[in-house]
């Protein structure tokens, strides 16, 4: 039972440190690729400027490739998708040995109870058996 409550004191002393930094590490991540969007979307609304002036003049025979534009975006923010998968994996596979010690003392407390179960139904039904003799 010591281990028990000792256990339960551990984890009422827990203090998610480790989860606070993933979290204050995805918040930077979210800022700084929040930033760089805020960034592409000028670029785009500024490159968008120069296309419609483009097609305002008459001999307009064709419009730039966006595909290099396009990866240029997608470099750019592969950093930001890349720490977000990787502090997202960090929380999934986090080692959870002190979840997994008290799976393993609830499962030994409810062997433990089974197991007894069987004698104190006997011990009651003797005690109710000399009870009704006795009367």
């Amino acid at each position: 039972m010591d281990e028990l409550r000792n256990v339960w004191k551990e984890v009422n002393n827990y203090t998610f440190s480790k989860e606070d930094k993933i979290i204050d590490e995805l918040y930077k991540n979210n800022i700084d690729k929040f930033q760089t969007v805020k960034s592409i979307i000028t670029s785009e609304i500024e490159y968008n400027k120069i296309l419609k002036n483009k097609l305002e003049t008459p001999f307009v025979l064709k419009l730039s490739d966006d595909s290099d534009r396009i990866n240029a975006y997608n470099k750019e923010l592969k950093v930001y998708n890349e720490a977000f998968v990787s502090n997202v994996k960090d929380l999934y596979n986090y080692d959870n040995s002190l979840q997994n010690e008290l799976n393993n003392m609830k499962d030994d407390l409810i062997s433990k109870v089974d197991s007894a179960l069987p004698e104190v139904n006997n011990k009651n039904l003797i005690a109710a058996n000399n009870d009704s003799s006795n009367n």
